[in-house]
């Protein structure tokens, strides 16, 4: 229909689900009879995707015709950040279709049987596994969020062949603890890891029980769309303390820069910059915030081409690869 999409985790507090309907002022919102008593909904038009569909059977069942572009906001996801205040995260069309077109050839996702859907449709880590294998032909289950990693693992003991599953470092953690060794190998094709910082200690037991499970240590923050840059752990590589973040996706740029922003030889530390078409338009009624994280990109000559300041240190090792040293600041991120 041409508009952006916002969601709103019904766990939230009320302050926090009010702050971004008010910021966002939403026209219309999608939801569950079930949870309307419980958010703030003066003004809005609310439809209850469980209840309302004899209204719904009314409507046009033609497609609306959309003058959407590339450059039109596809979502605004919020995040807390540093400051703690919400920020909404505008991202246009064309960093989310950039991502899952190439998401979906690297990790050849239309060879597996789909994913499943374990973490909340408020966190931009789900749109790999929400998205891709629909674009493919692939199903998605909806696993109950609230019911901890053991719903994932028992689901995951239940399926094989899988396309992929996204998953944090700390969950991943908790699966291994759920599934024995005997009962790893054939379950997934893939497991995308991605929201925080991934140690070697997190995939040692998928590399033992499953070597044939692709490992991928995906970066990348919400301001660039989900994963801009992305390490597949070799089978036979023998890895200590972090894994590296690696190389940029498809239409991606990265910059390791000194306070300067000048370039840093390989081997020295620096603030990692990202540009290329994942970029963000900025954050929603917050032009000084968007001023400050994105700046002009002073290694091209594109007009309005911008680098997103991570504030994430970083340095290239020798192969080009780059590794994850830490933040700039104390920012510490929980359940990525």
């Amino acid at each position: 229909a041409g508009g952006a999409y916002v969601p709103i985790d019904p766990i939230y507090p009320k302050e926090r689900q009010a702050f971004i309907l008010g910021d966002t002022q939403a026209l219309v919102l999608l939801t569950q009879q079930s949870l309307v008593a419980e958010i703030p909904t003066e003004g809005i038009k609310v439809i209850c995707l469980d209840t309302d569909w004899e209204v719904i059977a009314n409507e046009c069942p033609e497609n609306p015709v959309s003058q959407t572009t590339a450059l039109n906001l596809a979502y605004v996801i919020y995040t807390s950040g540093s400051t703690g205040k919400p920020k909404g995260t505008l991202i246009p069309h064309q960093g989310l279709v950039n991502y899952l077109n190439w998401c979906t050839q690297a990790y050849a996702v239309e060879q597996g049987d789909g994913t499943l859907v374990h973490s909340s449709l408020a966190f931009d880590l789900t749109i790999t596994s929400l998205f891709s294998p629909l674009l493919v032909g692939c199903r998605v289950d909806l696993l109950p969020e609230d019911q901890g990693i053991e719903t994932l693992s028992n689901s995951l003991l239940h399926h094989s062949n899988l396309s992929l599953v996204k998953i944090t470092p700390v969950h991943l953690e908790l699966l291994n603890q759920q599934i024995s060794p005997k009962e790893a190998s054939g379950r997934t094709r893939a497991f995308i890891i991605g929201g925080e910082n991934l140690l070697v200690n997190s995939i040692s037991f998928w590399q033992k029980a499953a070597p044939d499970t692709m490992l991928v240590n995906e970066y990348g923050p919400t301001e660039t769309v989900v994963g801009c840059c992305i390490y597949k752990v070799p089978s036979s590589e023998q890895l200590s303390g972090s894994v590296p973040i690696g190389q940029p996706i498809a239409n991606t740029k990265l910059y390791v820069l000194n306070p300067h922003c000048q370039l840093v030889p390989i081997g020295m530390v620096g603030e990692l910059y990202i540009g290329g078409l994942g970029v963000a338009r900025g954050y929603l009624n917050r032009p000084e915030l968007t001023a400050e994280k994105f700046v002009p990109n002073p290694f091209t000559n594109e007009p309005g081409e911008r680098l997103y300041k991570t504030g994430d240190l970083v340095r290239y090792r020798p192969d080009g690869t780059l590794e994850f040293l830490g933040r700039c600041d104390d920012q510490v991120k929980i359940r990525g």
